[in-house]
This record gives structure tokens, sequence and C-alpha cells, in this order.
């Protein structure tokens, strides 16, 4: 239903009229422009490869859950509670940053973040209980935010703006 509503009320938004490109490959060169200068900096390239290394270490435990929900006699239902107390980590994460403000260096948040990963890992493995887990789950969901809120903060930070949205579109 809410969709529908905001459908609905987008035909009475206007919108101001935004001027033809005079080039027609545009964004093939704003591709260019920003993979030129994610290749300038080692920083960028450096952060690029850690995000790349999380999803490979996190990409595991998605498809071993509804395995691992099925041994603990859970089932879908108890694969349900994972995904949405992950989301209630995610937002509780979110919050703490939000109320931490700028109190937490960005660098010390995603060192935060590593760290409650590593350990929601290591707890996942030793421990085998459905309560445990659901425990694990939402902190789970807040080293996910404190890590990647964190590190898209940092990219904004040292980005300079006349490229920033070539090269976080890039990224």
């Amino acid at each position: 239903m809410c969709y529908y509503t905001v459908a609905f009320l987008l035909f009475f938004t206007n919108l101001p009229k935004t001027p033809a490109s005079n080039t027609k490959n545009k964004f093939w060169i704003d591709l260019f422009i920003g993979l030129r200068s994610l290749k300038a900096s080692r920083l960028i390239i450096i952060i690029i490869i850690t995000l790349f290394i999380m999803n490979i270490i996190i990409s595991p435990l998605y498809i071993l859950l509804p395995i691992h929900m099925k041994t603990l006699s859970k089932g879908a239902v108890g694969y349900g509670y994972c995904a949405a107390l992950t989301t209630v980590g995610v937002l509780l994460g979110n919050f703490s940053i939000t109320f931490l403000g700028s109190k937490l260096n960005n660098l010390l948040g995603v060192t935060i973040g590593w760290f409650i990963l590593g350990t929601f890992y290591a707890g996942l493995g030793i421990l085998n209980s459905f309560y445990f887990t659901l425990l694990w789950m939402i902190i789970h969901g807040m080293g996910l935010a404190m890590l990647n809120t964190n590190i898209v903060i940092f990219l904004q930070r040292i980005i300079p703006n006349n490229i920033k949205g070539r090269i976080i579109g890039v990224i």
C-alpha cells in the first residue's frame, strides 16, 4: 500500500528540467574518469579490496545459515528470525553511529566493525544454540553497520568533490 501511495504522490511532484547533455557517451566518459581517478589513489584501491574480501568472507554465512537452522531443527522460521534480527542489528549499529557522531573516528569505526564481525564468526562457530545464534545475528548486523557506514563516510571525506560521484559510482 505504501508503494502505491508514494507512486500516486509522485504525480504531483514538479521536478526541475535538466539540460540535455552535449555528449552522447557521457556515461562512458564519466566511467573512465572514475576508473582513472581510482588508479591514482592507492588508499581507495585498498578500501575496495577490503570490501571485496569482506564480501567473500560474509557470503558463506548466507549460504550456510539455512543449513545451520535445519541442523538446529528450526528450518525456514529460524532462518526468518535470523534475517530479521540481522536487520535489527544493522539499525542498532547505525543508531550507535548516529549517537556517537563526531566522537567516533571512521578508521576506529572500521576497526570496531571488523572486531565485531570476527567475534560474531568465532561465536557462531563455537556454540551450537538457536538462541545464541539469534543473539549473534544482532551482533552481526551491528558489525556490518559499523563497517559499511564508516567506510562510506571515510570515502566521502577523502574523495575530491568534483569526482566523488564518478568514483563512488564505479565502486
